[in-house]
């Protein structure tokens, strides 16, 4: 069974962190991301996909760059995708990562530290 996580560079109060910084955008997404992995009982190594959303038109050889490295020693497996978003969910947002991880559990959690606007 497998969920997905939804992070976003931002602060605990939910306020965006690094606006128009993607380098440090990236960082803080993936500092989520161990975060709600943790918070769900799984290791990293549970990770078996990541999506890098981004308004950058063509992301810079440093996010991928960063990307490879936070992923170095997790899974040879690991499927990394790199889309365009049309346009921020939250103006000076330019980066956020959507995570599929392997879990026992149920996929009924929501995402924690989304961006995404309520329904």
């Amino acid at each position: 069974m497998t969920s997905t996580i939804v992070t976003s560079p931002v602060d605990d109060g939910g306020e965006l962190v690094h606006a128009e910084d993607a380098t440090s955008q990236l960082c803080l997404a993936f500092v989520r991301l161990e975060q709600a992995m943790s918070e769900r009982g799984l290791p990293v190594t549970a990770l078996v996909g990541l999506r890098l959303r981004t308004t950058v038109a063509d992301p810079v050889a440093e996010l991928v760059e960063l990307v490879a490295e936070r992923l170095d020693g997790v899974r040879p497996t690991v499927t990394v995708e790199i889309m365009r978003d049309d346009g921020p969910v939250v103006p000076g947002l330019l980066v956020r990562l959507e995570a599929t991880v392997a879990d026992a559990g149920s996929t009924a959690n929501p995402p924690i530290h989304s961006t995404e606007p309520p329904n």
